[in-house]
């Protein structure tokens, strides 16, 4: 039933009430776990103080691409939907992806209300706030409490509330807290016919926008032997829904002459067509090298999933003794069929074909390096 279509039985309030309007904007990154009103999640948002006996109007505004179900404590929405005196009483009210939907309430309930997004990992991620009456720190004074203690006489204390008391009032435990999270991602695969181990680890610590990084893209160990490996040791700055920045150092280990440092920048995030994007750049020796990553995951089923990719790698100086040669490098082409068997386990099949171009070539021939390349592997990919 369409929200326009209800309509109270009876009349549930006066609409020539004056209304004191506060704006909901709703909006949230999808895929970082982040939810806010108006652009700020709960831990980080004050109270919205509110006055006894005046009516608000909520304006709720869905800017993301998700149902939100508000939901208000101790008090009942006066859904507008066009009935006047019968408009009806709800007090969780959907408000579907980009749309408006407006709704009165009465301050008519003393204290301190919690107001949130009823999809739970939405208000545990930040999309909720607290509604507070500027009365509530005189009620808290007026506050009378029994102490369960036992006295001589058998009966209750009636004591005045303590500090301790009065500070767990003000403190809400809904939303996650600032603090610090960790996410790792493990893509790890063995090839047959070739006897090697790939694969790629990512691993983030930190805030909501500021993270430590550590990334190592297409590592690879054959017949128990390190043939390609690096290391990214990034500060990572998320910047808006879709877009990261980072920077720092990365660590070389093979195929060079031996190890080396070098500083590193870099963007990530999801481009239009949802195409993951992740581009860094690189300092060494006088050569920049540019690695761009690009890939997308098509879903055909529920759990079955076909990912496609494509990575670059420049350069604009040859640096012969740790192959890097100028211009064009490698092209990797990438097809990977994966099976989820839950949102945090995958089984997959991936295939490879790696093309060397330019100076990289050249150097790939003196060495007896094959300068093309294909490869099947098969693995898991884990989330935690």
């Amino acid at each position: 039933t369409k929200y326009q279509n209800l309509k109270a039985i009876h009349k549930t309030n006066d609409p020539k009430i004056p209304v004191q309007e506060i704006k909901m904007d709703l909006s949230g990154y999808m895929g970082r776990y982040i939810w806010f009103i108006n652009d700020v999640p709960m831990h980080e948002a004050k109270p919205i103080l509110i006055e006894p006996g005046k009516r608000y109007r909520i304006i709720f505004i869905n800017s993301s691409m998700m149902h939100h179900p508000m939901h208000i404590h101790g008090h009942w929405f006066i859904l507008r939907n066009g009935h006047g005196a019968y408009d009806p009483l709800i007090h969780t009210i959907d408000v579907p992806p980009a749309s408006t939907v407006v709704a009165d309430f009465d301050a008519d309930a003393s204290g301190q209300w919690i107001f949130h997004c009823h999809n739970l990992y939405h208000m545990m991620a930040g999309m909720g706030r607290i509604l507070r009456y500027t009365t509530f720190f005189e009620e808290l004074k007026d506050t009378k409490y029994e102490s369960h203690q036992k006295h001589a006489d058998g009966q209750s204390k009636v004591v005045e509330p303590t500090d301790t008391q009065l500070n767990a009032y003000l403190e809400h435990a809904m939303a996650h807290p600032p603090g610090l999270y960790k996410a790792t991602f493990l893509d790890l695969g063995y090839d047959p016919f070739n006897n090697r181990i790939e694969g790629t680890f990512k691993f983030l610590l930190g805030s909501d926008y500021n993270k430590l990084e550590l990334y190592s893209k297409d590592f690879e160990v054959n017949q128990g032997k390190i043939e390609y490996a690096d290391l990214d040791i990034f500060y990572w700055r998320l910047i808006s829904q879709f877009w990261a920045v980072k920077g720092g150092v990365n660590y070389f280990y093979r195929p060079a002459a031996k190890p080396y440092w070098q500083p590193g920048i870099g963007i990530e995030g999801l481009m239009p067509y949802f195409i993951d994007t992740n581009i860094r750049a690189y300092l060494h020796s006088g050569s920049v090298k540019f690695d761009i990553d690009l890939s997308r995951d098509t879903q055909i089923t529920n759990r079955f999933f076909i990912s496609t990719g494509i990575r670059s790698i420049l350069a604009t100086k040859t640096v012969t003794q740790d192959e890097v040669g100028s211009g064009l490098n490698q092209m990797r082409y990438t097809i990977k069929p994966y099976y989820q068997l839950n949102p945090t386990l995958a089984l997959f099949m991936q295939y490879e074909h790696i093309q060397t171009a330019g100076a990289l070539k050249s150097i790939f021939r003196s060495h007896g390096e094959a300068a093309e390349e294909d490869s099947v592997t098969f693995g898991f990919t884990v989330l935690l």
